[in-house]
């Protein structure tokens, strides 16, 4: 399953490789006076960089995709950022010295002529400017996404172009993941063997996150809270996300009943409606939420072990139809007035139909 994540970063990384290519022979050709035929300048640079920078983005897009986001050197940023950084731009010189010089080819051939800027890049110092502010660029922007990955999704850029120094409404999807029983686990394991086994859990519901497009609203001690624009896909995706996340956990058993003797397990509580989104905080800034929908996703959650229960959801979750590929039935519980609200609502349980592990 392709995510939209890969397809919004597939769409960054060719308009990155577009945008360079093009201001690195614009540059060179105000440099080396190369505008006699802005026309032909025009049109070669257009038959080239397209190309150059669509195959670019798919190959570096796909190996990150692949190699990096889910498993390889997820602990070692700087590392990561330096290799991803090196390969991006071998990636990149080949495709200039292949699949550029083939359509630079075929333009001539249409009788447009090559412009001096490409060609001062087959000199020894042309390629060598060519690497330098390749890598330049290509580092700069995985260092920007690694900072963009632990702030969240969009977090970065909302920051940057203040969207929420006022504050505005959303209509927001929240879950609220919580360790079972975790209070007898930090008991019996002690301190540093919890916090690993938290950090583990942690670890594997990252790839679930990028498969089904959540955003990290924050981690509380065991507990995370994801949430998604409200749509009926996004719906899918949260129930979705549950389920196979129990998946992956399972197919990790082995691993931690070897290093822990125990195999972890979550319980959740979702909602949705209008909330709040501002930027708050001077000393340390954040995107915050407020609104019922945290209040009651996280009561819902909390009712969980009450009810004995793994994935509660309220009344608002059906209020518009979604579908979902995973079989599940839905079991009214109960209608309740929450701790600290007045108006009863109705809970409801989610329950994949079969126990077979499921992962897509």
């Amino acid at each position: 399953m392709i995510s939209t994540r890969y397809v919004r970063y597939l769409f960054l990384t060719v308009t990155v490789w577009l945008s360079f290519f093009i201001t690195f022979q614009i540059s060179l050709s105000y440099v080396l006076n190369d505008f006699q035929n802005p026309i032909d300048s025009l049109l070669f640079l257009i038959i080239v960089s397209f190309p150059v920078a669509l195959i670019s983005g798919i190959v570096t897009e796909t190996m990150d995709y692949v190699m990096f986001d889910y498993n390889l050197l997820r602990d070692f940023y700087f590392l990561k950022i330096f290799l991803k950084s090196i390969l991006h731009v071998i990636v990149f010189i080949i495709v200039i010295y292949k699949v550029a010089f083939f359509f630079s080819n075929q333009a001539v051939e249409l009788g447009i002529k090559t412009t001096n800027a490409f060609k001062f890049v087959t000199t020894e110092n042309g390629f060598l400017l060519l690497l330098l502010y390749s890598y330049l660029i290509s580092f700069l922007v995985n260092f920007l996404r690694q900072i963009n990955q632990h702030l969240g999704h969009k977090t970065l850029l909302n920051f940057l172009i203040g969207k929420y120094r006022k504050p505005k409404e959303d209509n927001r999807i929240f879950l609220f993941l919580d360790l079972d029983n975790s209070t007898t686990l930090a008991e019996q394991m002690g301190h540093y063997n919890y916090s690993s086994l938290v950090q583990d859990c942690f670890k594997d519901l990252t790839q679930v996150i990028y498969r089904y497009d959540a955003e990290v609203y924050q981690y509380v001690g065991d507990q995370v809270v994801l949430h998604w624009e409200n749509t009926p896909r996004n719906k899918s995706y949260l129930v979705e996300l549950f389920f196979n996340y129990e998946s992956v956990l399972l197919k990790r058993k082995e691993y931690y009943q070897k290093k822990y003797d125990v195999l972890p397990s979550f319980k959740a509580g979702a909602d949705v409606g209008p909330v709040m989104v501002s930027e708050v905080g001077e000393i340390k800034k954040m995107i915050a939420y407020h609104g019922d929908v945290l209040n009651v996703a996280a009561r819902i959650e909390g009712l969980c072990k009450t009810l004995e229960k793994k994935f509660l959801v309220s009344q608002h979750f059906f209020e518009s139809e979604f579908s979902t590929p995973i079989n599940i039935d839905i079991e009214y519980i109960d209608t309740r007035v929450l701790k600290g609200k007045t108006k009863k609502i109705d809970i409801y349980n989610v329950i994949k139909q079969n126990n077979q592990p499921i992962f897509i």
